[in-house]
């Protein structure tokens, strides 16, 4: 991932984004899922960062077949979809973010993308 971001900080969008598809393909090979979603999450991050909605898509998707309980990546496909004008499917991702999120111990997490989910979507933080 430094590799990545160094490569980010001199615009060289695409070589970063090839470095972590190589590093998500070793990590699909040796069954990390962990280290699949992080390394989803960055590209997912690259991907908005040029405005490239549809490769944003694919990475939080990628990283929901290796946790299908990911928040980021179910948070991730919600603000996807919300921003491609599709309000009913990201809301549908926002309630399984929601629903995920109950499920999460992760305190620090859970209060950021609570707060996010509720600014984004209140109908689906007051369940």
């Amino acid at each position: 991932m430094s590799s990545s971001t160094k490569l980010l900080q001199q615009d060289q969008h695409d070589q970063a984004l090839r470095i972590v598809d190589e590093e998500i393909a070793e990590a699909v090979c040796i069954g990390e899922n962990s280290w699949v979603c992080t390394l989803c999450h960055h590209a997912a991050i690259i991907a908005r960062f040029t405005n490239n909605l549809d490769l944003a898509k694919h990475y939080y998707e990628q990283s929901l077949a290796s946790n299908p309980e990911s928040v980021n990546a179910l948070y991730g496909l919600a603000t996807v979809y919300r921003d491609q004008r599709q309000p009913e499917v990201a809301k549908e991702y926002a309630m399984r973010c929601y629903d995920a999120l109950m499920r999460d111990d992760s305190d620090i997490l859970k209060a950021h993308l609570l707060e996010s989910l509720s600014k984004d979507w209140p109908d689906v933080a007051r369940r």
